[in-house]
């Protein structure tokens, strides 16, 4: 959450709804009502990235990428040794059970071209979790299979 208590992966346009304030996953008072997400996407039309990976906690899982084939996920797992499968919306305390005005699902629908998904590391994460990550993430971003 930022300062005014809302979680910023739920501030995005695509499939926004309202939430209760206070709540972990409010979502705003209006879709890209906070800067750091209109920051976000202005930077993403800057970029038109080809592939994002966006962090969270604490699954310790690579959710699917929504309405995307599913080998660039499975790539992450096949170098990272986490399980890559959906995540379905009830796990994230989501009042709806679905995902809601998340980055991933933004993205995704704002530029077909891109790939986005979300990486969840665990509870707790150890340097040489991160090492295996750091290096995943230069194979795959090295990897022209993934690339438009």
């Amino acid at each position: 959450q930022n300062a005014n208590g809302v979680d910023l992966n739920r501030n995005f346009p695509t499939k926004w709804l309202p939430s209760e304030v206070g709540t972990r996953t409010y979502s705003g008072p209006s879709p890209m009502s906070e800067p750091e997400t209109r920051a976000v996407m202005h930077a993403a039309s800057l970029i038109r990235p080809s592939r994002v990976v966006v962090f969270h906690q604490p699954y310790a899982q690579i959710d699917c990428a929504p309405d995307r084939p599913d080998d660039f996920a499975n790539r992450l797992a096949a170098l990272t040794g986490f399980l890559a499968e959906c995540i379905p919306g009830e796990k994230s305390g989501s009042p709806t059970n679905t995902y809601t005005g998340t980055f991933t699902i933004w993205i995704n629908g704002e530029y077909p071209e891109t790939t986005a998904l979300t990486f969840e590391l665990g509870l707790t994460t150890w340097q040489a979790q991160v090492d295996a990550l750091a290096k995943a993430l230069r194979t795959v971003a090295l990897d022209q299979a993934y690339l438009p």
